[in-house]
């Protein structure tokens, strides 16, 4: 059926003809094993566990080879199955609570009841997992890297489709996708210096050649076309990696089955490191595939930052423009309340369009709603039509990060950066949204009476700038596999997370709207008589310090944790608030707004 290859250690065996290194490997013949179609390992004292013949064997560096877990409490399944599984490296599984055992070693049952059966250090059978709802099983893997927490990661279709289910030492599951693409049995999760896709899935399907990665949200995305041959039961089968300084010493081990025209039939092979600087661990962190997604991740900041300018200076005018149109505080007020429930709303939108047409499009559909917002407050001079502007959500008049655009880019950003650089990248993309936002501020300083109209045509330019970059990224910002876009609402565990999340947002957003950035910047205006002239700097002031906290957000979370970072930084916040609406003068005023923007979205990176 398969020729599975089941690598000692950790850089990407299948990529390496995109990686640069000059020469195939010098493999030789090692040791044959009856039936042989699968080894892992090593274990804690040195040997590696082989499975041929459906039993399981322990082989030592030397070459012995020893039957394994033949006792009466032992292992035994059909001659004829092929039955891929994982050695245990021992870690804990955080949101369980409890650790797999060390050199256990996991097995796919693949007769009635299908799941996985644990066998124990020892050779005792000690259990299965029969819960996996799959009707077939084809390979299995431990997340030793910790971006699944640490789980057993096992695969298999149901109803045509490839899953990817992910179990805990306490045999509760959960599935990672159910429309993965088709995915062969040699599975392994990167190591976090694997470019883009460090602690990813990786897998190969051997019908197409192509490598997948599965995100540890469920989405796919193709790493490279490997060029090797394809077909079943003579494509590329497996992945596997080797760790940095490989090439300075080492052994390389892979099982290979009796195939026609196999030249080392049943034999087990090893490559002697050769002594060369680097070592292909660290050759296989660049190439192509990162290469486009740096470009990527470039575009997406800077959509972000002209997008932040724009909200930064519309903020502040937007309240002045609508008043010096002649709109009355009450529908001021409305085209404010408009904007804000479009923005949330759409969203969802921008979800269900990306889900169709795929995330570029969508990030393009939200540029234009902001050149047509732009060009309405630009030109429009009844107050009809002004009020209407905010139908479109992207009128600026909150933070950054609400409207459709949020959903499109943080999900993407999630998916580019490694889980060890997860809290600092959001950090950063928070910064960057501040920077430009405090820039925006500092520019509606400059706007007279007789500009403001300019700002808002200035305003449209944007939007149409941040609708053309997204045509500029590659097509590895789509995900190759298209999910619907609330599929992973049907898991309970996830309705469940996002059911108090939103509750908690939703209250937190409901009391925000009453103290969006225009409504202050209006509040200003009429209590204080404060001109943009004042309020530009202000809000410029407003946007750097909160620029500040993204950056303390994104360390303090690592330390006490993301639940903490937001409950402990917003009640503070929320107080200063209060005492705001009693200041004696525009100084007090001012300094407690900096004080509260200082603490206020320390929850933004964080969420």
């Amino acid at each position: 059926m398969r020729a599975r290859f089941a690598v000692l250690a950790l850089a990407l065996l299948a990529l390496l003809p995109m990686s640069g290194v000059a020469a195939a490997p010098a493999w030789e013949q090692w040791k044959s094993v009856q039936g042989v179609f699968d080894l892992g390992g090593p274990r804690a004292d040195g040997s590696l566990v082989v499975a041929g013949s459906a039993a399981l064997y322990t082989l030592t560096p030397a070459g012995d080879l020893t039957p394994f877990a033949r006792g009466p409490g032992g292992y035994r399944e059909d001659p004829s199955a092929e039955a891929y599984f994982a050695l245990s490296p021992g870690q804990k599984v955080a949101s369980a609570g409890c650790t797999f055992g060390r050199d256990d070693i996991f097995i796919l049952r693949l007769h009635t009841p299908i799941g996985i059966t644990r066998v124990d250090k020892s050779g005792e059978a000690t259990g299965s997992f029969t819960n996996l709802a799959l009707p077939s099983l084809n390979g299995v893997a431990f997340d030793t890297v910790g971006s699944f927490d640490h789980r057993l990661i096992a695969t298999g279709s149901t109803n045509g489709k490839m899953q990817v289910v992910a179990v805990d030492c306490a045999g509760a599951t959960q599935v990672i996708t159910s429309v993965a693409p088709t995915l062969e049995g040699g599975i392994a999760v990167a190591p976090t210096n694997f470019g883009s896709f460090g602690g990813y899935l990786i897998a190969p399907d051997e019908l197409s050649g192509v490598i997948w990665a599965i995100s540890p949200q469920g989405n796919a995305s193709k790493v490279v076309d490997s060029g090797l041959p394809k077909g079943g039961d003579i494509g590329v089968e497996s992945v596997g990696f080797v760790p940095p300084g490989f090439g300075k010493g080492g052994y390389l081990y892979y099982s290979d089955r009796k195939t026609p025209g196999n030249p080392h039939p049943a034999a087990r092979r090893r490559n002697p490191g050769r002594r060369r600087g680097g070592g292909r661990g660290r050759r296989n962190r660049g190439g192509p595939a990162a290469a486009a997604l740096t470009s990527d991740r470039a575009l997406l900041l800077a959509a972000r930052g002209l997008r932040a300018f724009g909200f930064g200076f519309s903020a502040v005018l937007i309240g002045l423009h609508l008043e010096r149109a002649g709109l009355a505080p009450g529908l001021i007020g409305l085209a404010l309340g408009v904007s804000l429930a479009a923005a949330s709303l759409s969203g969802l939108g921008s979800v269900v369009l990306a889900a169709r047409f795929g995330r570029r499009a969508a990030m393009a559909a939200t540029g234009l709603l902001m050149a047509i917002t732009g060009l309405d407050l630009s030109l429009a001079s009844q107050p009809s039509l002004l009020v209407l502007a905010g139908v479109t959500g992207m009128l600026g008049v909150a933070s950054v990060d609400l409207g459709p655009f949020s959903p499109l880019e943080q999900a993407s950003l999630a998916e580019v950066a490694t889980p060890k650089q997860r809290n600092l990248a959001f950090g950063r993309y928070a910064l960057v949204g501040g920077l430009f936002n405090a820039s925006g501020g500092l520019a509606a300083g400059t706007a007279g009476s007789g500009s403001l109209r300019g700002f808002f045509l200035l305003y449209g330019v944007i939007g149409l700038v941040t609708a053309i970059l997204p045509a500029l990224m590659s097509p590895r910002a789509e995900s190759d596999v298209r999910a619907p876009a609330f599929g992973s609402l049907r898991r309970p565990e996830t309705r469940r997370v996002l059911a108090g999340l939103a509750a908690l947002f939703a209250l937190d957003s409901f009391a925000g709207g009453f103290v969006a950035n225009a409504v202050i910047s209006y509040w200003l205006h009429v209590r204080f008589g404060a001109g943009p002239q004042v309020l530009g700097p202000v809000f410029a002031a407003v946007a750097f310090v909160q620029s500040i906290s993204y950056e303390i957000s994104a360390r303090l979370s690592s330390r006490i944790g993301l639940i903490n970072t937001m409950v402990f930084t917003h009640l503070p916040s929320n107080v200063l608030l209060l005492v705001v609406a009693f200041s004696p003068s525009l100084v007090w005023a001012v300094g407690l707004l900096l004080a509260r923007f200082l603490l206020s979205q320390m929850d933004v990176p964080a969420r």
